[in-house]
């Protein structure tokens, strides 16, 4: 049986062993891994790592602060841009 050793909320361990072991394990593997690995929990890793490259550019151009997470480029209203200050232009 899992414990709740993380101090998650309710929501996640009230009567359902299942989410609350998923959870620990979760967290169990960020401990370990988090210092030498990224952990990407999404089945779509390829396309993350994209997602995560075009919001770290869009982070830098636009001077965003650590925020929620951007939505995706449409790379179609870029065409034609020769350069970032073209886009910083276009973002105005």
């Amino acid at each position: 049986k899992a414990q709740n050793r993380y101090n998650l909320p309710p929501c996640i361990h009230n009567n359902d062993e299942f989410k609350l072991q998923c959870f620990t394990q979760m967290l169990d593997n960020e401990k370990r891994y988090c210092g030498k690995y990224a952990v990407i929990y999404h089945s779509y890793s390829q396309a993350h790592v994209l997602y995560e490259l075009h919001a770290a550019v869009a982070s830098i151009l636009f001077g965003l602060e650590d925020c929620a997470p951007l939505p995706r480029l449409l790379l179609h209203a870029f065409d034609g841009l020769k350069n970032a200050a073209e886009l910083k232009t276009m973002h105005r």
